[in-house]
């Protein structure tokens, strides 16, 4: 017998040389990952540019998505 699991999904948007970490919640279930940041990316300018980190699976059974900022500093 095949069990269904339903995980929630979290996404955690870092900025490139910040160390505070901004929870995001899930616009939408059905939407991608990809949607997901599009989404985003009017109150959060630099996510145009954010690369997806891979999903790591919590102690509770959530997926964990991190969008990482790659806006930084010439130098």
């Amino acid at each position: 017998m095949a069990v269904i699991v339903n995980n929630t999904r979290t996404f955690h948007y870092v900025e490139q040389g910040e160390t505070e970490i901004v929870e995001l919640t899930d616009p939408n279930p059905d939407f991608s990952v990809e949607e997901v940041l599009n989404f985003y990316t009017t109150a959060y300018p630099t996510l145009t540019t954010a690369t997806i980190m891979p999903p790591k699976v919590t102690t509770d059974g959530r997926i964990s998505y991190t969008f990482a900022s790659t806006v930084g500093t010439k130098g």
